[in-house]
């Protein structure tokens, strides 16, 4: 489920950089004089050619592909915590000053442990739970979940019954299979008595309105049934196992977790007192958060990370946090 990045995007990431670097930057420039006059900076004879060295793309790629590296950064998981302390030893390495950790915790959905095992072969795959319909989870009893792999397609009516004709087994009591662009015709499988639906990894994943996030999920309705989310590999062996007894064995808990925030300083070089705050967070968001890589996601940090580098070494007139 990776985020991706298009030449769209990355023009618009430039752009951003732009933005943010000119009001910082052209006060600091030489060729640019203060009047007590002029209502806004005066860019007449600004040589803009110092962006390039403020915006170094290769170095924002380096940061997001080690971002993207990590499974997930959402709180809670591992991936959060080692992106915090990338964060914390750049900013070492690029001479900010008064960097420390700030902790604080929240209370979310934690996935300890996913796996559905083909019975027949003994085969166990990795499984990535929904997030939670209100409060329920897709946490399985202390046996699992038990049932017939039935692969329902789009999820319309005429899916389902040809599916289960396909694997010469009841709805009801089965594990569906669903494509990604579903929409919410997966209650669908649970009106018919299905124990349990498979996302199935999509070919292309974007945000169309058929594979939008918010329908894998009910947020306000507390609805107990366990939906998951299979990886491409995982994906392609469950087709292939169709018909076959499985079990999905799950632990989704509630659970207070901590995240940080990641501070550090580059005093002004004549407003040391006047600060200007740039923040970005560096946490990614999944429908199943226990598979987050957040590529695109990681695009605002990295940028901060590159402002952090540019001022550390031509330090503005006023403070950076």
């Amino acid at each position: 489920m990776a985020g991706q990045l298009s030449r769209r995007n990355l023009r618009l990431f430039l752009a951003l950089i732009v933005l943010l670097l000119i009001p910082l930057i052209v006060p600091s420039l030489n060729s640019l004089k203060e009047t007590a006059q002029s209502p806004g900076p005066n860019l007449q004879g600004v040589d803009f050619s110092v962006l390039g060295e403020a915006i170094n793309m290769s170095a924002i790629k380096g940061h997001m592909t080690y971002f993207s590296s990590l499974g997930t950064r959402a709180v809670g998981y591992e991936g959060n915590l080692k992106a915090a302390q990338y964060i914390y030893n750049k900013f070492i390495e690029y001479g900010l000053t008064n960097i420390t950790y700030n902790d604080f915790t929240v209370v979310d959905t934690i996935n300890r442990g996913t796996i559905i095992t083909l019975l027949e072969k003994g085969q166990t795959l990795t499984l990535h739970p929904i997030r939670p319909n209100l409060v329920c989870t897709s946490q399985t009893p202390p046996e699992g979940i038990t049932g017939p792999i039935i692969y329902a397609g789009a999820g319309w009516i005429e899916d389902y019954e040809k599916g289960a004709k396909e694997a010469n087994v009841d709805i009801e009591g089965s594990i569906i299979l669903l494509d990604w662009y579903t929409a919410n015709r997966w209650i669908t499988a649970a009106k018919l008595g299905a124990k349990a639906v498979i996302f199935l990894h999509p070919e292309v994943l974007g945000y169309s309105t058929a594979g939008t996030f918010c329908l894998k999920a009910l947020p306000e309705l507390p609805f107990q049934f366990a939906r998951y989310y299979a990886g491409e590999r995982e994906t392609k062996i469950l087709l292939q196992n169709v018909g076959k007894i499985a079990n999905i064995w799950s632990t989704q808990t509630w659970e207070k977790v901590t995240s940080w925030n990641v501070l550090g300083f580059i005093p002004g070089t004549k407003y040391p007192d006047r600060i200007i705050v740039i923040s970005s967070y560096y946490d990614s968001s999944s429908i199943a958060p226990s598979v987050a890589p957040g590529a695109e996601e990681s695009a605002s940090v990295s940028i901060l990370l590159e402002i952090a580098r540019y001022f550390a070494k031509h330090r503005p007139k006023n403070s950076l946090m």
